[in-house]
């Protein structure tokens, strides 16, 4: 078998990754019940955590390095998917969701107005 070239990983992670993007999009503006598009951000949350974290070890095995880099990244990427999890509410009332970054963050829906959630995915 021949081996992949670390590029040929990157290109792949990218095209999986806009097609998570744009599915996450798709999704998250359809008219599904809020639990259903609660389930999926988080499926697509932290299936977007470990396609990075799985691209980066691949390309450490592909190239033969040592793993150091991977004890910082793998820490980092499980921190950000983490705080993407939290940072997404849902609106019980519309279904609307609310991603905003906490300097943004308001107790009302964007699009209805009623109070959200305290909890948080």
């Amino acid at each position: 078998m021949e081996k992949l070239h670390p590029a040929t990983i990157w290109v792949v992670l990218f095209a999986i990754w806009v097609g998570f993007g744009i599915l996450a999009a798709f999704y998250l503006h359809s008219r599904a019940s809020v639990e259903a598009r609660r389930s999926v951000a988080r499926l697509i949350i932290i299936s977007s955590g470990v396609l990075l974290c799985g691209a980066m070890i691949a390309v450490t095995v592909v190239q033969k390095r040592s793993p150091d880099l991977l004890y910082i990244v793998i820490p980092f990427v499980a921190f950000v998917t983490w705080g993407n999890l939290k940072q997404m509410r849902f609106c019980p009332h519309c279904s609307a969701f609310d991603g905003r970054r906490p300097g943004n963050r308001t107790d009302s829906c964007p699009k209805c107005g009623a109070k959200l959630e305290k909890t948080a995915l």
